[in-house]
Formats: structure tokens, C-alpha cells, sequence
């Protein structure tokens, strides 16, 4: 025990001045505060003290803070005074010190957790990604939306700022930029898209209890952005000639996968996501599981001799069994944007057009063939409504097959003309 006590008001000057009495311990009080002392030690060493009897004890507690000066006095006064209210409450202040670090870390984890940019991620690996288009949702979620809401907790983001961040995207996508930069994507599509995949991330989030309404309710999408517009591109004999040929000048697998697209109208991902698995050669058929499908119902697609020729002529791989890839089968084609630049540069002179319209094109042409809209449209993959699809369980398959051989009859017509003037040839290449 230290030989001396007195009470002073303390301050830093006071502290300073402290000096140990013939090498013995001392002890200081703080005039100001009640409880809060200094030790000074035999060597001149100040330690700060709360010390106060514990509720239910015979003697004081004498709980150390920390030595000066290490701690300020006004941090030492702080926990001082944390520490001599637990002790009135019969507390003892180390454990509750430990308690109340483990309450706030916890409060971060579930801070940190519960931020737009945690839940959007989790969203993305447990429900987007397990969708047909979850990287496209992905996409748009971080590119827009993570940059400008990832550190705020989800349950803050309010129906202003879903507004506010969608017009900012479409006002983007009208600002020329400066010569030589890069222009940032914008505009009405990018604003849809973005808003689309907000609506399923928060549609989500309120499943999952992580928020109680999503800011997208109530926001409509076409008084937001404009409704989006209809295409109507259709290629003409010239054009699917000039499209054909110009695959044939690419490698493989952009040459093979646009003309299957042309020979079968199927959707692109569903062709350039095949595998061998899925194809009977023997048969002429590609069956398409419902995970792989847009209205997530499983698709038949006969393949007719021009389809099952090319086919026969591909490779088979090692690493995996899609069909058309770049990686020795292991994972699917993607590369759409650069090859499809690549076969615009060898048709040259052709009205713009998307991969999606080759669909639409084979759609047209197999009405004008005389094809019923019913097996045109499940030629296509479109499915079955109403009672149809609760009743009639056939799947048409004959029917859809001679409706693709009517139409690769009439397309291999068109293609064998001569080839168009406006077809390039363009440096060969390994790969498109």
C-alpha cells in the first residue's frame, strides 16, 4: 500500500510534477472525480486507478487503466468513469470491457454484413449465378450498383436513390464523350437492365429477411426509362447469304455456331453452350434441359443433315465436353463480342444487326414456308400456353423436323449463289 494519499484537482502540469517520496509508493486523488487515483510508484512510474467497493464486497476494487502517459488524462477519466459505474452495478469492468469489445465487433460483423456491397455478392454466388442470365445481373450489379451503394447498409437504400442512380445512367448514356476517351455505357438499355437486376437483388433481400420492403416497389420501369423497343430486324436472302459466307471465312467456333444458329433458330447461349452430352447424332437431336432454357422448360431441337454434318466435322476435347469452346472444351465459347465484330468486317456493307435476329429471321422464314404459327413457334423454343401446355404433353418433334428441313432446304438455296460483292476475306487468324 502506497505510504502516502492526498487529493489534488489533477491536470497534465500536475501529473508531470508527480515524483515518488523517498522511494516509496504514493497514491493521488483526483479532486474531480471521485474514485479516479493515481499510483506513483517507488521509481516514479504513474499508473491511473477507478477504485470503488463492488456491490456485494467487503473491500474496494482497485481496477488499473493504464499508465500516464500511455493514456491521456482525459481517456484515463473516461474509463474511469465506465469502470467505477460497472462496479456500483456489481460488475467487474475487465469482463464487462471484454463484453461490450465483443458487442461491437459483433455490431460490425453484422454491420459489415448487412452492407450492399456483402449482400450483393452473396446474392450473386447463392441466386444469380444459378440462373440463366445471372452473369448479365452481375453484370449490372457490379458495374453500377456496388460502386455506388457497396459500403451502405442495404436497409438504407431508398426508393431516391434507385431513381436517382437509374436517371444518372441514362443521362450518361447521352453525354458525347471527349475525342479519344472512352465512352461510358449508358443510356435507356443499360438504365433497364440495371433496374432489372436491382429489382431481383432486393426482391431477394426481402425473402431472405434482410430487409422488410425493396426500394424498387412501386418504381415503374417504363415511366422511368422508356419502354424498351421492339426489334424488328429481319435479314434478307443477300444478307443471309453475305452472313453465311462470311462465317465459312472463320475458324472455328464462331464459323460453325453462327451457322447453326441460321440452320436451327435457337438462341445463341443455347447453342453455344451445348454439349456433346446433349446431342444424338444418330437421332438428329439436341435436347436442351430446362435449366439451360429461357421459360426453364426442356426444348428438343431436331438437327437436320446440314446441322449434323457440321457437327460430325468438329472436335472432340479432352478438358471437357462442350461443344464449342476455346478452351479445350472446358468451358463454353464467350468471346461474342469480338468475333461477331469480326464477321461484321467481313460481310462490310450490311444494315446493323445482333446475333438475335438470325432467330427472328428463321422465325419469318418459316412462316413464309408455310409453317403453322403453333410448330414454328416450338421449333424456336417458345412454349406451349394454356391448356396446351397442361394437356398436350407431345412434343412435335416429326413436325418440327420436317419444319427445319423445309428451311434448310430453302437456306442452302440462298447460300448457294455466288458469293456476295460486299463478303471481305480478312487475315487468317488461329481462332475468331
Amino acid at each position: 500500500m502506497p505510504v502516502a494519499a492526498r487529493k489534488i484537482a489533477l491536470t497534465d502540469r500536475s501529473l508531470q510534477a508527480l515524483r515518488s517520496t523517498g522511494g516509496q509508493r504514493s497514491i493521488v486523488w483526483d479532486a474531480l472525480l471521485p474514485g479516479f487515483a493515481v499510483r506513483v510508484s517507488g521509481k516514479g512510474k504513474r499508473s491511473f486507478y477507478a477504485v470503488r467497493r463492488r456491490a456485494g464486497q467487503a473491500q474496494p476494487s482497485w481496477v488499473l487503466l493504464g499508465a500516464y502517459p500511455v493514456i491521456t488524462l482525459a481517456e484515463a477519466r473516461m474509463k474511469a468513469r465506465e469502470a467505477l459505474l460497472a462496479l456500483q452495478e456489481g460488475h467487474d469492468p475487465a469482463t464487462l470491457a471484454v463484453a461490450r469489445r465483443r458487442a461491437r465487433e459483433e455490431a460490425e460483423r453484422r454491420r459489415v454484413a448487412s452492407t450492399f456491397g456483402t449482400v450483393a455478392e452473396d446474392f450473386i454466388r447463392r441466386h444469380a449465378m444459378q440462373q440463366r442470365s445471372g452473369k448479365y445481373s452481375a453484370g449490372y450489379i457490379r458495374r453500377e450498383l456496388i460502386p455506388a451503394w457497396g459500403a451502405r447498409p442495404i436497409g438504407e437504400i431508398t426508393r431516391r436513390d434507385v431513381i436517382e442512380l437509374v436517371e444518372a445512367i441514362l443521362d450518361r448514356g447521352s453525354v458525347q464523350p471527349a475525342p479519344g476517351s472512352r465512352r461510358e455505357t449508358g443510356g435507356p438499355f443499360a438504365a433497364r437492365h440495371t433496374l432489372s437486376a436491382a429489382r431481383k437483388l432486393f426482391n431477394w433481400a426481402v425473402g431472405r429477411d434482410l430487409i422488410a420492403v425493396s426500394p424498387c416497389d412501386r418504381i415503374k420501369a417504363a415511366e422511368l426509362h422508356g419502354a424498351p423497343v421492339a426489334r424488328d430486324r429481319v435479314l434478307n436472302d443477300e444478307e443471309i447469304r453475305a452472313v453465311w459466307h462470311a462465317a465459312e471465312a472463320m475458324d472455328y467456333p464462331y464459323k460453325q455456331l453462327v451457322q447453326l444458329l441460321l440452320l436451327t433458330g435457337q438462341r445463341r447461349d443455347e447453342i453455344a453452350a451445348a454439349s456433346w452430352g446433349e446431342v444424338d447424332l444418330d437421332k438428329g437431336l439436341l435436347t436442351i434441359g430446362a435449366e439451360r432454357m429461357k421459360a426453364k422448360a426442356g426444348h428438343i431441337a431436331p438437327l437436320t443433315p446440314k446441322a449434323i454434318e457440321i457437327l460430325e466435322a468438329l472436335p472432340r476435347w479432352t478438358a471437357g465436353d462442350f461443344i464449342f469452346s476455346g478452351s479445350a472444351g472446358a468451358k463454353p465459347f464467350s468471346g461474342f463480342s469480338k468475333a461477331k465484330k469480326r464477321l461484321d468486317r467481313a460481310i462490310g456493307d450490311i444494315a446493323p444487326y445482333k446475333l438475335h435476329d438470325l432467330r427472328r429471321s428463321v422465325r419469318t422464314r418459316l412462316a413464309e414456308l408455310g409453317v403453322t404459327p403453333f410448330i414454328a413457334e416450338l421449333v424456336i423454343g417458345h412454349t406451349q400456353k394454356g391448356v396446351h401446355a397442361i394437356y398436350d404433353l407431345h412434343r412435335y418433334t416429326a413436325e418440327k423436323r420436317d419444319a427445319l428441313e423445309r428451311w434448310e432446304r430453302s437456306l442452302l438455296d440462298i447460300v448457294a449463289g455466288p458469293e456476295p460483292d460486299n463478303v471481305v476475306v480478312l487475315p487468317e487468324r488461329t481462332r475468331a
